[in-house]
């Protein structure tokens, strides 16, 4: 079985000024409870940013690109949400690959620091294989892990791949509408040529 976890330890990010996380916790908390929930949410991110407790200081963060082509390229899905430190919604619905120690121990550790708001396991349907474990916060979305039985598909390669076929598919789309102009033309002319003969 084949592993990859994407920790990482990027110190810019961890900044553990308590004051400052202090001081937006609180504004967080008054805005919440005005109803400006988007401010609260991006305040309650900044305080975890400032808690060195912000998902970007362990994981890396998918690019909205990556993100697109991941959800699309792996067309089987499960998701996992956070309540309280813990999953609302277990493995329950996941039948495929066992995740492996290296990944559970990845996902312990996420939920014990309470860095995201919930989890996908991103699988491909047909083949059953090559998960991955995507963690989602109010900041994006962050690669943790990815196993297989075979290999391991690079996010780079699935990225290249889904613009393939997205640009066949806009091709085909394009043919497609073509023709159907071209058929209806046709219609519209032939119905104009019997009109002018036979009313």
């Amino acid at each position: 079985m084949y592993v990859k976890t994407y920790k990482i330890k990027n110190e810019q990010a961890r900044i553990d000024d308590h004051d400052m996380a202090e001081q937006l916790a609180e504004k967080a908390k008054r805005y919440a409870a005005l109803g400006f929930d988007y401010i609260a949410k991006q305040l309650a991110d900044d305080q975890k940013r400032a808690e060195g407790l912000h998902p970007s200081a362990f994981y890396r963060q998918l690019t909205n690109e990556e993100e697109r082509a991941t959800s699309w390229f792996f067309n089987g899905s499960v998701h996992l949400t956070v309540q309280n430190g813990t999953l609302s919604k277990g493995f329950s619905h996941y039948r495929h690959d066992l995740p492996p120690e290296q990944v559970l121990t990845e996902l312990e550790l996420a939920l014990s620091m309470d860095l995201f708001d919930g989890f996908f396991i991103r699988y491909l349907e047909a083949r059953r294989t090559d998960p991955i474990l995507i963690g989602y916060a109010f900041s994006g979305y962050y690669l943790l892990a990815q196993w297989g039985e075979e290999s391991l598909i690079d996010i780079g390669t699935i990225v290249d791949q889904c613009h393939e076929m997205m640009i066949a598919h806009d091709a085909n789309r394009r043919e497609t509408f073509r023709e159907e102009r071209e058929e209806s033309m046709t219609k519209r002319i032939v119905k104009a040529i019997l009109n002018l003969f036979f009313y």
